[in-house]
C-alpha cells in the first residue's frame, strides 16, 4: 500500500524526512543489534575489559558465518517446476520455464558481478544469515531496447518497512 500523500501546503521533502525519522526510531533497536552483530563478525568491536587487559575477540562467529554462507552457496540455485502427470507438450512448456528461470538468474548474477560485487546469491545468503533481507524485483527496458529483470539487493539496515492493516 503506498504512503498517503502529504497535506497540501506541506513541503514534500520535509514530510518525507519526517516519515523516515519516525521509521528509523521504530527500527533503532533492530539496527543497533545488527550493528553489534556485524562488528562481532568482522572483528571490529573495541570493547575494553579493563585498562590493562587487551581486547581479545574470538574468530569463531566469523568462521561460522563464512561456513554457513559457503554451504548455502555451494551450487547455483535450481529452478524446478513439479511435473506429475502432465502430457508431453505440457512437460516441454514446464522444462522451458525452468530453463528461462535459470537463464534469468545467470544473467542477473552476471550483471551483479559486473558491478564489482560478489555473486548475488552469496550476498543474499550473507544478509539472510545476519538477520534479514531486502530485495526489490524490477523489470525494465535497457538502453539497447532489451528487457532486463533485476532483483535489487539492499542492506536491510537501510530499509524501513511500513506495515499496514492490509
Amino acid at each position: 500500500m503506498p504512503l498517503e500523500a502529504p497535506e497540501h501546503g506541506i513541503d514534500p521533502a520535509k514530510w518525507l524526512l519526517d516519515r523516515l525519522g519516525q521509521q528509523k526510531a521504530i527500527f533503532r533497536t533492530r539496527n543497533t543489534q545488527w550493528s553489534e552483530d556485524r562488528l562481532m563478525v568482522l572483528q571490529r568491536r573495541k570493547t575494553q575489559v579493563s585498562a590493562d587487559f587487551p581486547v581479545i575477540e574470538s574468530a569463531e562467529p566469523r568462521h561460522q558465518l563464512n561456513a554457513a554462507t559457503n554451504i548455502m552457496t555451494l551450487r547455483d540455485p535450481r529452478f524446478t517446476v513439479a511435473i506429475q502427470d502432465q502430457e508431453a507438450d505440457e512437460q516441454d512448456k514446464m522444462n522451458k520455464a525452468e530453463r528461462f528461470a535459470t537463464g534469468l538468474y545467470r544473467e542477473l548474477s552476471r550483471r551483479y558481478r559486473g558491478k564489482g560485487n560478489r555473486d548475488w546469491v552469496r550476498d543474499l545468503a550473507w544478509y539472510a544469515l545476519m538477520g534479514g533481507i531486502a530485495v526489490r524485483a524490477r523489470v525494465h527496458k535497457g538502453g539497447d531496447g532489451t528487457t532486463h529483470f533485476n532483483l535489487d539487493l539492499f542492506d536491510p539496515m537501510e530499509v524501513y518497512p511500513e506495515y499496514t492493516d492490509d
